[in-house]
């Protein structure tokens, strides 16, 4: 099976080059959001993972799935375990509620940032944290200096169903196309 992925090259690249090739939708939505005086932040405490994890779970719920990890095992994960190759982002509204974050993974082999999860609060109406966030993810590949963020696959199915909606949300912030070999082991 086959799956395509996207992912934006950042070699050589500024976060004023990056956002000139986002589409005019994606502008106006991070204006949107920085019009909203939203903020992002690492999380670095159990208190803000745990607020991401809820987040997670009520995205999730939509598609009537859990997330593959649970909470515990991204304790784990940040704290112990994977302490130097993940990391999670958070994005707040003015009065301090997360609206949207980020599960990130930092590949050394490849110097790929990678989007395990992303989670919106999709109640939110007014304005595109959504944007804001994937803006975000953007910001901290060039921060930690990585050639590339992978934003994942946009497919489900095992590769057979393209989700439309995500790969179109993902090429307007400039992303380009992967595509990733699935192979299975049989004992």
């Amino acid at each position: 099976d086959t799956e395509i992925a996207c992912c934006l090259p950042l070699a050589g690249q500024t976060l004023e080059s990056l956002r000139a090739g986002y589409s005019a939708t994606k502008r106006y939505e991070l204006r949107r959001g920085e019009n909203k005086a939203l903020t992002s932040r690492w999380l670095a405490t159990e208190a803000g993972l745990s607020t991401f994890y809820e987040l997670l779970r009520l995205n999730l719920q939509k598609f009537d799935a859990e997330p593959v990890h649970t909470l515990g095992e991204l304790h784990d994960f940040m704290f112990d375990r994977l302490k130097d190759e993940v990391r999670f982002l958070g994005v707040f509204d003015p009065a301090g509620a997360m609206v949207a974050g980020a599960c990130l993974f930092y590949f050394a082999q490849t110097n790929t940032l990678h989007t395990q999860y992303l989670a919106v609060d999709t109640r939110i109406r007014a304005y595109a944290p959504s944007a804001f966030l994937y803006d975000g993810v953007i910001q901290a590949g060039l921060e930690i200096g990585a050639s590339a963020v992978s934003f994942g696959t946009s497919t489900f199915e095992h590769g057979h169903v393209l989700n439309v909606g995500l790969i179109q949300n993902k090429e307007g912030f400039g992303c380009v196309h992967t595509l990733n070999r699935i192979f299975t082991k049989r004992y």
